[in-house]
C-alpha cells in the first residue's frame, strides 16, 4: 500500500543536530549515505520523531529496522482503510516496536481515537504495556492528549494501574506537567496521593506551577512542596544573588527580631532576599565584591595585587567579607519551614533555619512570610520572648488560626517533656503562646499533623529530645498524640 508522507502524525519534537546536519547537506533525502541513513534509523527508533521518520522513510529507509510493521506504518501514516488492509493481512496484531509498543498503544500515542478503536474491536491485547511497563493511559498522558484519555477512561481502562516504577496514570500527569490530562483525572476522582515504588507522592514530582496548584486544590499536601517547587508556586526565583542596593545590605543585613507583636518588616534586602532565593553567603559574596570594587575607585585603598571579581553568584570569589558587620545574615532559604495555604489564596511561611550550625550564618528564625502567590510578599517580626525561633514544626490551619506545634529550636532552649504551642491569627497575624496540659508528646519535632474538620489536630512520626543519662539525646515518636482544642489537653492513643 501507499502512504503519504506530505504529513506526519504527533508533535513536532526538537530534531538532533546530527539530524538535522545530515538533513540539511542534502537537497535530495534520496542522496543520503548508508552511513547517514543507519544513523538517522537508529536515533529515530530511539525517539521517535515523526519529522525524522518522514524524511527518511520518503528517502526510501527500511522501517522494519526500527520494528515498524504494516500495521504500525498504517497506524503512522495512513488511512483507517490502510490499517483495516494491514489488520487483515499476515501483520501481527500483537507485534511490537524497538520501544515495545504494540500498534494499540501506538495508535494512543499517535491519537488517533478512531483507529484505537478499531485495533480494540480487532482483537488487540488491551491489557498491553509498552517500556516501563507503560500503561495505555501513560501514552495518552505522554502527548496530554485529553480526548484520548478521556475515551480510554470512557472504555472502562483503569486510572489507578501502575507502571512498572509505581506510577499511576495521575502521577505521571503530574510528573511530566500535563496538566489538561490531570483536571480530568481529579475529576475522576483518582488517587492524588498514592505514591510511586519510591515513596514520592504526586505533588512532590509536579514542577509545572499549574498542576502544583491543581494538586493542591484536589487536597495534596503542601508541605511535601521542595524548595523549587515553591519558589515556582509563589513566583520567586532559585539561589540568585539578591536584587538591592549595597547600602540596603549594609543597612538591613542582619536576622532581627521583632519590636512588636507582629513588626511589619518592610526593608529593600530581606524583600529582596526572598524574591532571589539566595543563600546569605551569596548575598555576601556578591556585596564584599561590590565594596571592594567601590572602595577602589574611590581611591580609599592602597595599590593591591588583582583579585577575583564578582561574575557568576555560585562561583565564591576569593574576596574578603564583611566581618565587622555581623552574622547572621537574613536568609529566606531555609530547612524546617511551614506553609499554609490561607482561604482568600495567600500563603503563609512560618520560620525555619538557614544552614547548620557550624556556618556563621547558621540562624533559627522566628519570622513569618506572607505570600500572595503572584511574587510578592509581606514579612512580619516577633519579640523573641514572645515567639521563640521555631524550626521542623507542624503548622496547622483550623478556622482563624494556625496552631504552631512542635520544635527543634537551639540546644539551650529545649525542653524535654514539654510540647511548645503557638497561635498565629491569620488577620493579624499576631502569635500568642498556647498553655496545654495532659499526656504531651514531649519536645518532639520533624513530625506530622492532622486536623479532623472537629476540634482535634493528630500529631504522629517524628522525634523528640530527651535526656540519657543527662545527657541530651533523640528518640523517635512511637505513638499518636491527639490535642483537644476545646480543653487543649493531649491524649495519647493507642
Amino acid at each position: 500500500m501507499e502512504y503519504d508522507f506530505s504529513t506526519v502524525v504527533g508533535d513536532v519534537l526538537p530534531e538532533f543536530d546530527s539530524i538535522v546536519a545530515a538533513l540539511k547537506r542534502q537537497v535530495n533525502p534520496a542522496k543520503l549515505t548508508a552511513a547517514e541513513r543507519q544513523a538517522i534509523e537508529k536515533i529515530a527508533s530511539e525517539t521517535d520523531r515523526y519529522p525524522v521518520l518522514q524524511r527518511l522513510l520518503s528517502a526510501g529507509g527500511d522501517p522494519t529496522r526500527f520494528g515498524w510493521t504494516e500495521i504500525f506504518l498504517a497506524v503512522a501514516f495512513g488511512t483507517i482503510g490502510d490499517l483495516e488492509e494491514a489488520a487483515t493481512g499476515k501483520s501481527d496484531l500483537e507485534a511490537v516496536d524497538g520501544h515495545r509498543r504494540t500498534a494499540f498503544l501506538f495508535s494512543i500515542q499517535v491519537g488517533d481515537i478512531e483507529k484505537t478503536r478499531f485495533l480494540i474491536e480487532a482483537g488487540a491485547n488491551t491489557r498491553a504495556v509498552g517500556d516501563d511497563g507503560e500503561t495505555p493511559l501513560g501514552y495518552a498522558i505522554g502527548q496530554d492528549n485529553v480526548q484520548m484519555l478521556e475515551w480510554l477512561l470512557k472504555q472502562g481502562f483503569d486510572p489507578e494501574e501502575e507502571n512498572e516504577l509505581g506510577e499511576t496514570a495521575l502521577f505521571e500527569a503530574a510528573e511530566h506537567g500535563a496538566v489538561g490530562c490531570l483536571k480530568v483525572l481529579i475529576e475522576a476522582g483518582a488517587d492524588i496521593g498514592k505514591p510511586r515504588h519510591s515513596g514520592a507522592t504526586p505533588i512532590e514530582v509536579a514542577d509545572n506551577r499549574q498542576a502544583i496548584a491543581m494538586l493542591l486544590d484536589a487536597g495534596a499536601e503542601l508541605n511535601r512542596l521542595d524548595r523549587d517547587q515553591r519558589a515556582t508556586l509563589l513566583g520567586y526565583s532559585v539561589d540568585e544573588p539578591p536584587d538591592c542596593s549595597l547600602e540596603d545590605y549594609r543597612k538591613y543585613r542582619l536576622r532581627a527580631f521583632g519590636r512588636f507583636n507582629p513588626e511589619r518588616v518592610d526593608n529593600p534586602f530581606w524583600t529582596a532576599m526572598v524574591h532571589c532565593g539566595g543563600a546569605a553567603a551569596l548575598a555576601e559574596m556578591k556585596f564584599s565584591a561590590e565594596a571592594r570594587a567601590l572602595s577602589k575607585t574611590r581611591g580609599s585603598s592602597p595599590p593591591e595585587k588583582p583579585r577575583k571579581t564578582w561574575n557568576d553568584p555560585r562561583v565564591k570569589p576569593k574576596t574578603e567579607v564583611d566581618f565587622d558587620l555581623g552574622y547572621p545574615i537574613w536568609c529566606y532559604q531555609r530547612f524546617g519551614t511551614s506553609i499554609n495555604r490561607l482561604p482568600d489564596g495567600r500563603y503563609i511561611e512560618i520560620a525555619g533555619e538557614h544552614e547548620d550550625f557550624y556556618d556563621p550564618n547558621f540562624c533559627i528564625f522566628n519570622d513569618v512570610i506572607v505570600h500572595d502567590g503572584r511574587g510578592q510578599c509581606e514579612i512580619y517580626a516577633y519579640p523573641r520572648e514572645v515567639f521563640p525561633p521555631t524550626d521542623f514544626h507542624t503548622a496547622t490551619l483550623v478556622s482563624e488560626f494556625v496552631y504552631v506545634i512542635g520544635n527543634l529550636g537551639y540546644p539551650e532552649e529545649r525542653k524535654p517533656g514539654f510540647t511548645p504551642v503557638y497561635r498565629l491569627n491569620i488577620h493579624s497575624f499576631a502569635i500568642e503562646p498556647v498553655e496545654t496540659g495532659g499526656d504531651m508528646p514531649d519536645w518532639i519535632h520533624r513530625h506530622e499533623a492532622r486536623f479532623d474538620g472537629r476540634t482535634t489536630i493528630r500529631i504522629s512520626g517524628g522525634l523528640c529530645a530527651v535526656l540519657d543519662n543527662g545527657k541530651p539525646d533523640f528518640i523517635d515518636n512511637p505513638n499518636v498524640f491527639e490535642l483537644d482544642l476545646a480543653t487543649l489537653k493531649w491524649s495519647k492513643k493507642a
